[in-house]
């Protein structure tokens, strides 16, 4: 797989990384008995005697064996604490057919491209049954994959699953910062989801439902789920990384469902074409794909940038905010009714007349209070001046 150092922190690509690490040779005390005790190794190992003759002319295929017998093993060891065990089992069914694909020069078509994984993988076989004997819930060669394209693509896909909650999570600390690291590994994985959605939730078993359980949960769009999506539509109108991010998403729920799925049987290559049995075919499905951008045609051309970004958002914002709106509205216009047309809306209105009436009385009495309080002042005053007119005139005639 090609590697990008920006998403070395993804768990998809930290335990694809593990099953490329060279093979470490144990006690070992200096260098140069390092080709000695792989060459005992080599003898003491039952499994790859008993295929070694079949691939004296590929010597590469040596050091797959150990690397897929290593990581095998503790794949097996540790698959009740791993919660994706299935998922990192079909990790290692693409790593052997990419290892034998890359060493024969990336050509499938090669004659000894399937012989050399069959081969491998019959003493896969032999491993679980020896090292895990009755065992539950061990991973499996699977000898029905075919065409490294496709391959591939489901590998996207599944990666896409295991990195979900890392990319969830650094999208809800810094959305900004999350858009501009993850959006080119998004671009590539998010239309894959939408592609391989019907296929990944039918009841019968296939490529998708081998591997990935709960597949619903794994909806990019659930990063939503803790995100202002209004915030995000708004600051979309100046930030290009949330507008392609949106734009992928609205283009993404517009692809043409998987109907056709590969495999390879006894006869060779095959393809099926994908019908959910007891329910509708997937070209019936088609016609429900939610449409964006009819809410808002008829804005005038002076809003058009603003709504414009709205209306590409409007199938992730209007499902999260239009419940919440109605149940509002909903609440407004029961509470108008129970006001203006019951009883218990009278019994309020009463009440409120009442208060107000107490209200009204209590500022009357306090403004007569204070006209008493005024009246006395102004008789004190004229008694004043009587008395002081009264002495002015006395003094005049003494």
């Amino acid at each position: 797989m090609e590697k990008d150092p920006k998403y070395k922190d993804l768990p998809s690509y930290i335990y694809y990384d593990k099953l490329n690490e060279d093979i470490i040779e144990e006690d070992d005390e200096n260098e140069e008995t390092v080709e000695n005790e792989e060459s005992e190794e080599s003898e003491e190992n039952v499994y790859w005697e008993a295929i070694e003759g079949s691939y004296e002319q590929t010597p590469w295929v040596r050091d797959v064996f150990f690397k897929l017998e290593r990581n095998l093993t503790e794949l097996n060891e540790s698959r009740d604490e791993d919660s994706l065990s299935k998922k990192h089992c079909y990790d290692l069914n693409y790593w052997l057919y990419e290892q034998v694909y890359e060493n024969l020069n990336n050509n499938e078509n090669d004659e000894n491209f399937f012989k050399i994984i069959d081969g491998l993988q019959d003493v896969w076989k032999n491993i679980n049954n020896d090292k895990f004997p009755n065992a539950d819930n061990l991973c499996h060669p699977d000898k029905t994959l075919i065409d490294m394209k496709y391959l591939k693509d489901v590998k996207h896909l599944f990666d896409l699953i295991e990195d979900f909650s890392t990319i969830k999570t650094a999208a809800i600390k810094d959305t900004n910062n999350a858009c501009q690291k993850y959006i080119d590994y998004l671009k590539l994985k998010v239309p894959l989801y939408y592609e391989w959605n019907d296929v990944c939730t039918m009841e019968e078993e296939n490529i998708c439902t081998r591997y990935i359980d709960d597949y619903p949960k794994y909806n990019p769009k659930n990063v939503l789920e803790n995100l202002s999506v209004v915030s995000l539509a708004l600051a979309s109108i100046f930030n290009d990384c949330y507008q392609n991010i949106i734009n992928l998403f609205t283009e993404a729920e517009k692809i043409e469902p998987r109907t056709v799925l590969k495999h390879r049987g006894i006869t060779g290559p095959s393809e099926s074409n994908v019908v959910k049995i007891g329910g509708r075919a997937l070209a019936e499905a088609i016609s429900d794909t939610p449409q964006s951008g009819n809410m808002l045609i008829g804005i005038n051309a002076l809003a058009t940038s603003l709504f414009s970004v709205v209306k590409r958002f409007n199938s992730y914002v209007f499902n999260l905010v239009a419940p919440v709106g109605l149940s509002l509205l909903s609440l407004l216009l029961f509470l108008y009714v129970l006001y203006k047309f019951t009883p218990i809306g009278k019994s309020i209105n009463l009440t409120h007349k009442r208060v107000k009436n107490k209200f009204v009385g209590n500022r009357s009495d306090d403004f007569d209070d204070d006209e008493d309080d005024d009246d006395d002042d102004d008789s004190d005053n004229n008694s004043d001046l009587k008395s002081s007119s009264s002495m002015e005139s006395l003094n005049s005639h003494s």
